[in-house]
């Protein structure tokens, strides 16, 4: 399985799999506890991810269908570099395999 290129390049920690994964998937909107499953964060490290992400403009929240969901907020200039990253960096690694 390949992993993506943010996890290979930062490391495997619940921030990095958190901000992969919001990247990789901008166009969704998420429950915290589906967003944190899918991302393979725990919620005792995922709760203040959430916080810090929203408080930093990389996601923000509403209550949609009376939860509170997340969504990626992709016009965010350190959003869009790691969506630049991950997308470009990943076919350099590709490349480079081959």
């Amino acid at each position: 399985m390949t992993r993506p290129i943010l996890i290979e390049l930062l490391g495997d920690t619940p921030k990095i799999r958190l901000l992969s994964f919001l990247i990789e998937n901008p166009m969704y909107w998420y429950e915290h506890i589906t967003l944190l499953k899918l991302a393979r964060v725990s919620e005792e490290d995922g709760i203040p991810l959430l916080e810090e992400f929203e408080r930093f403009g990389f996601i923000y929240s509403d209550q949609r269908h009376g939860r509170l969901e997340y969504h990626c907020i992709m016009s965010n200039p350190v959003m869009e570099s790691l969506h630049k990253i991950a997308r470009e960096g990943g076919n350099i690694l590709l490349e480079e395999l081959e």
